[in-house]
């Protein structure tokens, strides 16, 4: 009987000795975008809120912008699979997993046309992960930044409709480089008030594509991620919205899957404050299923928490209304 080392799962993090690069490079461009989207929408001072001819309101009442900082924490459990060939029998060996995030993000809106609008975003993101293997600990700490372009058709009385694109990029000291391209779509009906206060349902697919870069790598350079979510969000007050709802997220790279089918909730709460500040509280929680072949996959629960804080400029009084109206 013989041990084998689980390879590292594709949606994984990838190893970085020292993220002094992307922090460098990242954060002053946050910094930057932020100054030129609040550039922009200053000199934006018409008001776009007027309705049509027809009395639809606008995709986008007036250009705005948000910055959002938030932090993660994910736990995944461990666990081993064995498969026999031959007579002998082989045991894969999953160590506990760990991992604390943080990410900053820039998101500036713009009116297209009465019934359109754009969205651009710049962020960074640093998460260090920690795994409990037989050979004891190890840390990766996996540093990116990025943009994504979204344009979307929307009545803030219905619903909208959005596509969009992105690129994020990873650097690492050890011969490492990452380009990865993503696309999305997203679905939102919005209900009126029928007793229990209005409702945002919503479902949202997104691909990413990881085109890796560089040498010693125990899997393949091209990395598909798919991930379909949906829920709903009730509005329990105009001010106050909790999101119930579900994910499933499939990461592949050939021999080695990984589908994760998760559950989460989140509150998102305007603050009673003079500043448009928001503040988002969630959980997730479901079962990872890990492929690698021969063996036979096996399940582990993961679970976690986040926290964000969000700053909005020229957005609307109230939640609800900067939701649907305004981002």
């Amino acid at each position: 009987m013989h041990e084998v080392r689980a390879q590292r799962t594709p949606p994984s993090r990838v190893r970085l000795d020292r993220v002094g690069l992307t922090h460098r490079l990242s954060f002053p461009a946050i910094l930057l975008i932020s100054t030129i989207c609040i550039f922009v929408v200053d000199l934006a001072h018409a008001d776009t809120s007027d309705r049509d001819i027809e009395g639809r309101r606008p995709a986008v009442a007036r250009p705005n912008a948000r910055v959002s900082v938030s932090g993660e924490y994910t736990h995944t459990d461990s666990t081993k699979a064995t498969t026999q060939s031959g007579g002998a029998t082989s045991t894969l060996r999953i160590g506990e997993l760990e991992t604390k995030s943080g990410r900053a993000e820039i998101v500036g809106t713009l009116p297209l046309t009465h019934s359109t609008g754009a969205r651009g975003k710049l962020r960074g993101h640093f998460s260090s992960q920690s795994e409990d293997g037989r050979s004891g600990n190890q840390d990766i700490d996996t540093g990116a930044y990025g943009a994504a372009a979204e344009f979307f058709l929307r009545d803030p009385e219905l619903g909208s409709f959005t596509l969009g694109g992105s690129y994020d990029r990873l650097d690492g000291d050890d011969d490492f480089d990452a380009n990865a391209f993503g696309g999305v779509a997203d679905l939102r009906i919005f209900f009126p008030d029928m007793g229990s206060g209005e409702v945002d349902w919503f479902i949202r697919f997104d691909y990413e594509r990881r085109e890796v870069e560089g040498t010693g790598r125990p899997f393949d350079p091209r990395i598909d991620t798919y991930q379909v979510s949906g829920g709903a969000g009730w509005y329990l007050t105009d001010n106050f919205q909790f999101l119930l709802g579900g994910s499933w997220t499939r990461a592949e790279n050939s021999p080695i899957s990984r589908e994760d089918s998760e559950g989460f909730a989140t509150v998102r709460w305007r603050l009673p404050t003079a500043l448009s500040l928001e503040l988002s509280l969630g959980g997730t929680a479901g079962v990872s299923e890990y492929k690698q072949s021969p063996f036979p996959s096996d399940d582990r629960l993961i679970y976690g928490g986040h926290v964000g804080v969000t700053y909005r400029f020229r957005s609307g009084a109230t939640l609800i209304e900067s939701i649907r109206a305004f981002d």
